[in-house]
């Protein structure tokens, strides 16, 4: 690779330095070495992909998913969220079902089983129990502001 690309890839990877092989190409790095050490550790790789990552990247916008009909006749439904994994601070975006099966490895993702009839007190309870459970695996989830009794119908 040339000198320029060479320096934008170890600015990719977290790398402070470039060298010149034999041939006449650069790579990131001090040595090649420490450059095949770094881009085959997958921990190292992951990280340096996170690092770069952007939360509009792979997930556009959230979604609020309303329940149907159906769901309401069964009492219940799944409402999925997700995260971008490298910044607390990051929104949490409501995302669909179909983008929850698709799993992206740079983002926490979760679902919740929302109630939606009952009491609005069973409601709400139930609903913040399951917040609190999903939590566990999403600790931020508990920052989001929640409407417990969301999409209750009486």
């Amino acid at each position: 690779m040339t000198k320029k690309e060479a320096l934008k890839e170890a600015k990719k990877l977290g790398l402070n330095s470039i060298h010149e092989m034999r041939n006449g190409e650069f790579m990131p790095g001090s040595t090649h070495q420490q450059y095949e050490s770094w881009i085959n550790d997958p921990l190292k790789s992951v990280y340096s992909k996170l690092r770069t990552l952007e939360p509009t990247e792979f997930i556009q916008g959230s979604n609020q998913i309303e329940p149907t009909e159906k769901d309401y006749e069964s009492g219940f439904f799944y409402r999925y969220f997700a995260q971008v994994i490298n910044n607390p601070d990051a929104p949490i975006l409501e995302i669909t079902d179909k983008r929850f099966d698709e799993y992206d490895t740079y983002y926490r993702m979760t679902k919740v089983r929302w109630r939606l009839s009952g009491t609005p007190t069973e409601v709400e309870t139930s609903n913040k129990s399951a917040v609190v459970f999903s939590s566990e695996k999403f600790p931020t989830l508990l920052r989001k502001k929640w409407n417990y009794t969301e999409f209750y119908k009486n």
